[in-house]
């Protein structure tokens, strides 16, 4: 007997039909988003990409270029790359000047030692754009003319031996990586000749003039001179306010090697090509030296004893912490400055180690009311020299530029 037919097979067929194409253009509408998403999510990483490419550029150019620019003539940099095939990097503004928030509140003032940069990544669809905000600052060098400065009247340190601490304007040795005599630089006969050392309470026209070391004592002040090289004295060096500022800057940029007790500092950490002493400025920029010069923050920690052995040289700015002992033996150069914290010792115990720059003494008041110096202890064959090379090597080819900010502007 047959059955009538009601068309219920139909009728699921097509619902059955419909789910299916429901579910197939949701499916569809899911992936146009999904894509979508992708390729704005793609499209901002480009964008992103682009600004760091163009504020590593440009960072790059600072670090590298002779000296911090003195004004608008003096700018090289590009304004705008290609990064890729698919985005592209754009300056929208940079303030040389006190750092800022806001382009148009920028005030151009080369002196201020500062650039903060805004820079713009586009990708290969115009409206997606990122915004990077990058702050810089030049490494703030206090004044400077002494191989040997220390202030108030409060000055601890011991001269001894043949050891030289003298004053006129020294050569940094021909060889970055020098050993023995080479370490050895000369006078520089052109520069004009600087006091040997800086004691603000004793002018240097009362020192008594002597052939051997004597030591001394002038309105509690103890100096010490050898072989007939004067302590001297001049305004023009500035208060050691000065110093601790420069310190606080380098701590916020951080250490490029950081001593502890058992450590030692590496060979050659710093570095740049051979020298030529009879080269002028512009000849040494001609021949790239100053594109060499890589210079480094070394820190002695606090309570810190490190010795520094025989062939060690280094260039940059070193920091004894209170408490530290810095032992220099054999031979061994320094250029540029080193700084006695408080309670700090540097020391020269044997050998001939040579410091072309400075050294600076730093002091301070403890809790009982007593005055804490930091303390030089020179003795042996070694020597501290001034050098105007040494102290430009500190910031020269931008090694003293550091970056102090960097952060996307998600104001825009």
């Amino acid at each position: 007997m047959k059955r009538r037919q009601e068309g219920a097979a139909l009728i699921v067929g097509l619902v059955l039909l419909t789910v299916s194409l429901l579910l197939g253009l949701s499916s569809v509408q899911s992936s146009r988003l999904e894509e979508t998403m992708t390729g704005n999510q793609r499209s901002m990483e480009l964008a992103y990409m682009a600004s760091e490419t163009g504020t590593s550029k440009f960072y790059d150019w600072l670090k590298n270029t002779t000296a911090w620019p003195s004004g608008s003539g003096d700018l090289t940099y590009s304004n705008d790359g290609q990064v890729g095939e698919y985005a592209r990097y754009e300056i929208e503004s940079a303030c040389w000047g006190a750092p800022v928030s806001d382009p148009s509140s920028c005030v151009e003032n080369y002196d201020a030692e500062h650039v903060t940069l805004w820079m713009k990544g586009l990708a290969e669809r115009g409206e997606v754009v990122a915004r990077l905000v990058s702050k810089y600052k030049q490494l703030p060098i206090p004044p400077h003319s002494a191989a040997y400065t220390c202030f108030d009247v409060y000055c601890s340190d011991t001269v001894s031996g043949n050891a030289e601490l003298t004053g006129e304007d020294y050569h940094v040795p021909e060889v970055f990586d020098c050993e023995g005599n080479a370490c050895i630089a000369s006078q520089n006969e052109d520069a004009p000749t600087e006091y040997d050392a800086y004691y603000p309470d004793v002018p240097y026209e009362n020192h008594p003039v002597v052939e051997d070391c004597s030591s001394h004592e002038t309105d509690g002040s103890s100096y010490t001179i050898c072989d007939n090289k004067f302590y001297g004295y001049n305004d023009a060096y500035g208060d050691q306010s000065n110093w601790y500022d420069f310190i606080d800057f380098i701590d916020g940029s951080g250490y490029d090697v950081e001593l502890n007790t058992g450590d030692e500092l590496s060979y050659n950490v710093g570095g740049r090509d051979d020298y030529d002493s009879s080269f002028s400025d512009s000849e040494l920029e001609a021949s790239g030296f100053w594109g060499s010069v890589s210079s480094k923050f070394i820190e002695v920690r606090e309570g810190a004893d490190v010795t520094v052995k025989a062939s060690t040289n280094t260039l940059g700015v070193i920091v004894v912490r209170e408490g530290a002992v810095l032992d220099y033996k054999g031979t061994s150069t320094h250029e540029g400055v080193i700084l006695i914290e408080p309670g700090g010792t540097l020391k020269f115990s044997s050998g001939n180690p040579q410091v072309y720059g400075g050294i600076v003494a730093l002091n301070s008041v403890n809790e009982d009311g007593e005055i804490i110096s930091g303390e030089l202890n020179i003795s042996g064959n070694m020597g501290v020299h001034y050098s105007s090379l040494a102290w430009k090597l500190l910031s020269q080819g931008g090694k003293g530029v550091r970056l102090v900010a960097w952060y996307e502007d998600v104001s825009q």
